[in-house]
Protein backbone atom coordinates (compact mmCIF):
# COMPACT_ATOMS: atom_id res chain seq x y z
CA UNK A 1 0.00 0.00 0.00
CA UNK A 2 2.91 2.52 1.14
CA UNK A 3 4.85 1.59 -2.19
CA UNK A 4 1.73 2.29 -4.29
CA UNK A 5 1.09 5.59 -2.53
CA UNK A 6 4.60 6.55 -2.94
CA UNK A 7 4.92 5.34 -6.40
CA UNK A 8 1.91 7.61 -7.11
CA UNK A 9 3.21 11.20 -5.17
CA UNK A 10 6.00 10.44 -6.90
CA UNK A 11 4.28 10.35 -10.83
CA UNK A 12 2.40 13.30 -8.98
CA UNK A 13 5.57 15.39 -8.44
CA UNK A 14 6.90 14.89 -11.77
CA UNK A 15 3.90 15.46 -13.96
CA UNK A 16 2.16 18.52 -11.82
CA UNK A 17 4.33 20.91 -13.30
CA UNK A 18 3.73 19.86 -17.16
CA UNK A 19 -0.04 19.54 -16.42
CA UNK A 20 -0.58 22.75 -15.42
CA UNK A 21 1.12 24.50 -18.08
CA UNK A 22 -1.40 22.58 -20.56
CA UNK A 23 -4.43 23.51 -18.52
CA UNK A 24 -2.36 27.29 -18.76
CA UNK A 25 -2.12 27.02 -22.62
CA UNK A 26 -5.53 25.56 -22.77
CA UNK A 27 -6.73 28.68 -20.84
CA UNK A 28 -4.96 30.90 -23.40
CA UNK A 29 -6.56 28.70 -26.04
CA UNK A 30 -10.03 29.98 -25.32
CA UNK A 31 -11.48 34.01 -25.58
CA UNK A 32 -9.07 35.16 -22.80
CA UNK A 33 -6.16 34.79 -25.02
CA UNK A 34 -7.72 36.60 -28.21
CA UNK A 35 -5.53 38.86 -30.32
CA UNK A 36 -8.33 41.25 -29.42
CA UNK A 37 -6.95 40.97 -25.35
CA UNK A 38 -3.48 40.87 -26.70
CA UNK A 39 -3.87 44.01 -28.65
CA UNK A 40 -5.26 46.08 -25.87
CA UNK A 41 -2.19 45.07 -23.61
CA UNK A 42 0.26 45.92 -26.37
CA UNK A 43 -1.03 49.31 -27.70
CA UNK A 44 -0.62 51.41 -25.17
CA UNK A 45 2.94 49.88 -24.31
CA UNK A 46 3.73 50.67 -28.01
CA UNK A 47 2.18 54.24 -27.98
CA UNK A 48 4.71 54.79 -24.50
CA UNK A 49 7.77 53.35 -26.46
CA UNK A 50 7.06 55.09 -29.90
CA UNK A 51 4.06 57.72 -29.75
CA UNK A 52 3.98 58.13 -33.49
CA UNK A 53 3.42 53.96 -33.94
CA UNK A 54 0.60 53.19 -36.22
CA UNK A 55 -2.39 50.99 -35.59
CA UNK A 56 -0.83 49.20 -39.09
CA UNK A 57 2.47 48.50 -37.15
CA UNK A 58 0.63 47.68 -33.92
CA UNK A 59 -1.23 45.38 -35.48
CA UNK A 60 2.05 43.36 -36.81
CA UNK A 61 3.79 43.87 -33.31
CA UNK A 62 0.75 41.86 -32.14
CA UNK A 63 0.77 38.95 -34.63
CA UNK A 64 4.27 38.98 -34.08
CA UNK A 65 4.36 38.88 -30.12
CA UNK A 66 1.33 36.57 -30.16
CA UNK A 67 3.17 33.69 -32.55
CA UNK A 68 6.64 34.22 -30.40
CA UNK A 69 4.00 33.14 -27.13
CA UNK A 70 3.34 30.02 -29.12
CA UNK A 71 7.21 29.75 -29.44
CA UNK A 72 7.32 30.47 -25.96
CA UNK A 73 4.87 27.90 -24.71
CA UNK A 74 5.70 25.15 -26.13
CA UNK A 75 9.12 25.16 -25.37
CA UNK A 76 8.43 25.62 -21.93
CA UNK A 77 6.29 22.86 -22.42
CA UNK A 78 8.60 20.48 -23.61
CA UNK A 79 10.96 21.67 -21.15
CA UNK A 80 8.20 20.62 -18.49
CA UNK A 81 7.80 16.89 -20.09
CA UNK A 82 11.68 16.33 -20.26
CA UNK A 83 11.92 16.73 -16.82
CA UNK A 84 9.32 14.00 -15.93
CA UNK A 85 11.63 11.79 -16.74
CA UNK A 86 14.91 13.24 -16.62
CA UNK A 87 16.45 16.32 -15.03
CA UNK A 88 17.10 19.02 -16.87
CA UNK A 89 20.55 19.56 -16.42
CA UNK A 90 21.17 16.06 -16.97
CA UNK A 91 23.85 15.19 -19.87
CA UNK A 92 21.46 13.83 -22.68
CA UNK A 93 22.66 10.88 -24.60
CA UNK A 94 21.77 8.94 -27.17
CA UNK A 95 19.32 6.97 -25.14
CA UNK A 96 17.39 10.21 -24.51
CA UNK A 97 16.56 10.42 -28.32
CA UNK A 98 13.52 7.66 -27.43
CA UNK A 99 12.55 10.64 -24.48
CA UNK A 100 12.82 13.29 -27.14
CA UNK A 101 10.80 11.48 -29.57
CA UNK A 102 7.63 11.48 -26.59
CA UNK A 103 8.22 15.17 -25.68
CA UNK A 104 7.42 15.99 -29.79
CA UNK A 105 4.52 13.82 -29.74
CA UNK A 106 3.09 15.38 -26.59
CA UNK A 107 3.95 18.83 -27.51
CA UNK A 108 2.10 18.16 -31.41
CA UNK A 109 -0.98 16.23 -29.40
CA UNK A 110 -1.43 19.14 -27.28
CA UNK A 111 -0.90 21.72 -30.21
CA UNK A 112 -3.58 20.11 -32.12
CA UNK A 113 -6.08 20.19 -29.20
CA UNK A 114 -5.22 23.49 -28.21
CA UNK A 115 -5.89 24.63 -31.56
CA UNK A 116 -9.03 22.48 -31.94
CA UNK A 117 -10.26 24.45 -28.75
CA UNK A 118 -10.27 27.72 -31.17
CA UNK A 119 -12.55 26.30 -33.10
CA UNK A 120 -15.45 26.55 -30.27
CA UNK A 121 -14.85 30.15 -30.49
CA UNK A 122 -15.12 31.60 -34.36
CA UNK A 123 -15.78 35.15 -33.01
CA UNK A 124 -12.19 35.66 -31.38
CA UNK A 125 -10.53 32.47 -32.23
CA UNK A 126 -8.65 31.08 -35.48
CA UNK A 127 -7.44 27.59 -35.69
CA UNK A 128 -4.85 27.68 -37.80
CA UNK A 129 -2.21 24.56 -39.42
CA UNK A 130 0.89 27.07 -39.13
CA UNK A 131 0.16 27.77 -35.12
CA UNK A 132 0.75 23.93 -34.91
CA UNK A 133 4.13 23.96 -36.71
CA UNK A 134 4.84 27.26 -35.03
CA UNK A 135 3.88 25.19 -31.30
CA UNK A 136 6.14 22.17 -33.03
CA UNK A 137 9.37 25.02 -33.64
CA UNK A 138 8.84 25.67 -29.44
CA UNK A 139 8.80 22.75 -28.76
CA UNK A 140 12.04 21.71 -31.01
CA UNK A 141 13.81 24.57 -29.32
CA UNK A 142 12.96 23.45 -25.79
CA UNK A 143 14.27 20.19 -26.76
CA UNK A 144 18.04 21.62 -28.02
CA UNK A 145 18.19 24.36 -25.16
CA UNK A 146 18.15 20.92 -23.07
CA UNK A 147 19.89 18.96 -25.18
CA UNK A 148 22.89 21.91 -25.51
Amino acid sequence: MTRGLEDFSLFVKRWLPAVLWMILILVASTDLGAGSNSYLILKPLLQWFSPNITEQEIYGWNIFFRKMMHVAQFAVLSGLVWKTRRPIWHRPGPGDLRLAAFTLAVAIVFSAASEGIQLLFPKSRGASVTDVFIDLGGAVLGLVIIWF
